[in-house]
């Protein structure tokens, strides 16, 4: 969270707690623990705009799985089974849905808390956390922003 206010991010909703409820029971699921400090110390009261990157860090009313952000995959799409689209929450995305978004993993096996890019076909892995998503955010890392493919091999 530090990086986040030391990056002038915008103000905290407030709204944290009811927002942890919410998606805790509309998907059956516990938040992990960072993703759940984010929500309720500094996820923003509106959509956020980082202007000189142009990630787009969402209010936490809007954050939703992947299967209620995009719907369901059609038939001829590559898929990752290694990504579970009703047990991972959209929360951020780049340049108002140019093209993809990020989801943090809410499932209970080994990829809790890690973040997938999404939107590109098939989704994948970019960072083994919020936190470290958050850094590669505020570095603006190609890692964000691959989607011919994943060059990266350390995140499995």
């Amino acid at each position: 969270m530090d990086l986040l206010w030391a990056y002038e991010q915008a103000p905290p909703s407030g709204r944290g707690l009811a927002a942890v409820g919410a998606l805790e029971s509309r998907y059956r699921i516990q938040l992990p623990d960072d993703f759940r400090a984010y929500l309720l110390e500094a996820a923003p009261d509106k959509d956020w705009w980082h202007d000189q990157y142009y990630f787009v860090l969402w209010a936490p009313e809007r954050i939703k799985s992947i299967s209620d952000e995009c719907g369901e995959p059609k038939p001829e799409e590559p898929l990752n089974p290694q990504i579970d689209n009703d047990r991972y929450l959209v929360f951020a995305d780049f340049l108002d849905w140019c093209g993809y978004a990020y989801a943090i993993c809410c499932s209970e096996g080994p990829d809790r808390g890690k973040v997938a890019m999404i939107g590109t076909r098939p989704h994948r892995l970019v960072a083994v956390s919020l936190a470290s998503f958050f850094k590669l955010m505020t570095e603006d890392s190609m890692r964000l922003h691959s989607p011919g493919g994943d060059h990266y091999t350390d995140i499995t």
